[in-house]
């Protein structure tokens, strides 16, 4: 797994050879603003794709013992 560190590491050596200092700093920003919040959405996205299941397994089990109980 990529950490942030090494996210940003790239960004800056990226932007410095392009554009210099400036480009260091922007682009080491971005990265990891960037970085951050693409890894805050895919771990939301797969924490409601868990819970869908989970609730999908908990309605077919509410189903099965309601069946049971008639």
């Amino acid at each position: 797994m990529i950490g942030t560190l090494t996210v940003l590491k790239k960004a800056v050596k990226f932007g410095y050879r392009r554009y210099g200092i400036p480009g260091a700093i922007v682009a080491g920003v971005v990265g990891g603003i960037g970085f951050i919040w693409g890894r805050k959405k895919l771990k939301t996205i797969v924490n409601s794709e868990l819970n869908e299941q989970t609730n999908e397994e908990t309605d077919k089990k509410n189903d099965k013992e309601k069946d049971n109980e008639e």
